[in-house]
């Protein structure tokens, strides 16, 4: 269904503060990107005028930067000093976690909300399908394939990990 190009996805590892450890830089095809681009944009609106998310999850929403991520976890701990809970769970971020969402995942996710087999369903398993991974290294190139997980650097990624959650 999808050109063969928009299959190819480039990592580049960029030094973290932390000597000898690397985040990828993840880079998918713009023809990827300007689809994926368009259907999250799409979709987290009605998403959002669904009101399909409960009000904990505030990562990747807008309206719901840092600051209010911020104001609410100050609030939370300084209502557990005042009431005596000197116990608060929170989950700021966790690691790995696009890595970790399997397609077989978001996909029964999709499916509970109602999403139809074919169109959207159809096209997110086409295009976690067959894809190959460019790591470009100070060393070389190294090609090996996606998966499982999230795409890194998709548009699409941010609004399916909320779906998930």
């Amino acid at each position: 269904i999808l050109p063969q190009k928009t299959k190819i996805q480039t990592r580049v590892p960029i030094p973290k503060p932390k000597a000898g450890e690397t985040r990828p830089l993840s880079l998918l095809h713009d023809d990827m990107c300007f689809i994926l681009g368009f259907l999250t944009k799409h979709y987290t609106i009605r998403i959002e005028k669904l009101q399909l998310f409960p009000p904990s999850i505030i990562a990747y929403r807008q309206g719901m930067g840092t600051s209010v991520i911020t104001l609410l976890d100050l609030a939370m701990r300084e209502d557990a000093v005042s009431f005596g809970r000197l116990m608060a769970l929170t989950s700021e971020d966790e690691e790995k976690f696009f890595d970790r969402v399997s397609l077989e995942v978001q996909l029964v996710v999709l499916t509970i909300m109602g999403f139809p087999t074919e169109g959207f369903i159809e096209m997110k398993v086409e295009e976690m399908d067959n894809i190959s991974v460019k790591i470009h290294t100070r060393h070389g190139t190294v090609i090996g394939k996606f998966l499982h997980g999230l795409k890194q650097g998709s548009p699409l990624s941010c609004l399916m990990s909320n779906l998930v959650l």
